[in-house]
């Protein structure tokens, strides 16, 4: 089933406006787009990068608030100051879960650069340099603070102390490394959602402290699609750095980057334990891989963390994937003893993971299995409707409704 560009425009115009939100701060007003009406009212670091990629379509102007609004909770001092947080509480009500009325004390994965050169693309001539000079201080700090926090080992592989961090809350991928938080072995989903609460105020507990979470057991996993989606925020730093005329920090902003790639491709392309190589995950102090064979392997494509050697044999791996499931992609594939196509985060297909991986197949030329990507992703959202999640098989969606970034789809159309 095909849908013209208008009607993808349309839906995702409609999504995007109905889960938009106004507030304000010191007075000034500010408005972002919620995930999703009562399930996440409030504004999360990597939705709302996706909703500003989408919105650049649509309406640039708001595609800037969005970003403005996403930068404007960065944690101001301490160990932790210039980090983004995963969640801003505009209306206040974090306390409970935070111990700050107004934002949480994790993160998630760095796309603000990437989002906003993708709005600086498409904004009219010569109205993305204010905008840009505006938000780049507060991308620069979030970098800085990832190198300085986040990778106490100087491998240049930055580090996640929840599974929240790296935004696939509870993959199978994550459980050897959730083993300490999880009561009697219980993975249940009840069971695995409160081990995540359990871990969170240990974070808090630790001073969110990487190394000391770490010595102690608990949740430290060096993610390849996290730091895969680094490289390509660097990347968009180093672009943003060189358009404001700031040629030292450009080049040192592209030489992150290019550290970030050759350790990816160095240290988490390992030989898997079914033969042959795999991406994987290195987690804790022994730096043990974590192999699924999920869908998070071919995010390091988005970041340009593959030789073409390695790029190949992802894109064949994906192929495999398309001709699995009717829907695409499975984050788990259905081989694996976790997987379950209705259950969170265990098998179902989630659009903003498709996005980055259309975009590391067209990054590295692999433009049909792109477009056949692209296709079925908006079939899917234009058939079963918005969506947090999908089940692969049959393409029912589950979790919450309208979800703001399935407007990936329009990007998608619009390339």
């Amino acid at each position: 089933m095909n849908y013209t560009l208008d009607e993808i425009t349309r839906a995702s115009a409609d999504l995007l406006r109905k889960n938009r939100v106004h507030s304000t701060m010191n007075g000034q007003p500010f408005r972002y787009t919620r995930p999703a009406p009562s399930t996440y009212e409030q504004q999360w670091l990597w939705d709302s990068c996706f909703h500003a990629i989408a919105l650049r379509w649509l309406d640039p102007a708001m595609a800037w608030d969005e970003l403005r609004a996403v930068v404007a909770h960065a944690i101001p001092d301490g160990p932790d100051a210039g980090m983004l947080p995963h969640m801003t509480y505009w209306d206040g009500g974090g306390e409970a879960l935070w111990n700050h009325p107004n934002r949480s004390f994790i993160t998630q994965p760095p796309l603000v650069a990437v989002a906003a050169m993708a709005v600086a693309a498409k904004s009219p001539a010569g109205e993305a340099v204010g905008p840009l000079r505006e938000l780049y201080p507060a991308i620069a700090a979030f970098h800085e603070w990832m190198d300085r926090r986040r990778d106490p080992d100087g491998d240049d592989l930055v580090a996640c102390i929840h599974p929240w961090e790296a935004g696939w809350d509870a993959a199978p991928r994550f459980d050897p490394a959730m083993a300490n938080v999880v009561a009697n072995g219980d993975y249940s989903h009840d069971g695995l959602r409160a081990g995540r609460m359990r871990l969170t105020a240990l974070c808090h507990s630790y001073g969110c402290d990487p190394v000391a979470l770490r010595d102690a057991g608990y949740f430290h996993v060096e993610s390849c699609d996290f730091n895969a989606v680094r490289v390509a925020d660097l990347e968009a730093l180093g672009a943003m750095a060189d358009l404001l005329d700031k040629p030292a920090d450009a080049a040192r902003w592209h030489a992150r980057a290019g550290a970030v790639q050759r350790a990816v491709a160095a240290k988490m392309w390992l030989p898997a334990p079914v033969g042959g190589l795999q991406v994987a995950d290195l987690s804790g102090q022994e730096e043990a891989p974590l192999f699924d064979g999920g869908a998070q392997q071919f995010n390091i494509l988005f970041g340009g963390c593959a030789t073409p050697e390695m790029a190949r044999d992802l894109a064949v791996q994906i192929e495999a994937a398309l001709a699995r499931t009717p829907y695409v992609l499975s984050t788990t594939p259905p081989e694996h003893p976790g997987f379950d196509p209705d259950r969170y985060w265990r098998g179902n297909v989630w659009i903003q993971v498709n996005w980055l991986v259309w975009m590391g197949l067209r990054r590295y030329g692999y433009t049909d299995l792109a477009q056949e990507l692209a296709r079925r992703s908006i079939d899917l959202v234009m058939q079963h409707g918005q969506h947090e999640h999908f089940n692969p098989f049959t393409g029912q969606g589950h979790g919450s409704h309208p979800h703001s970034w399935d407007a990936l789809v329009l990007d998608m159309a619009r390339a």
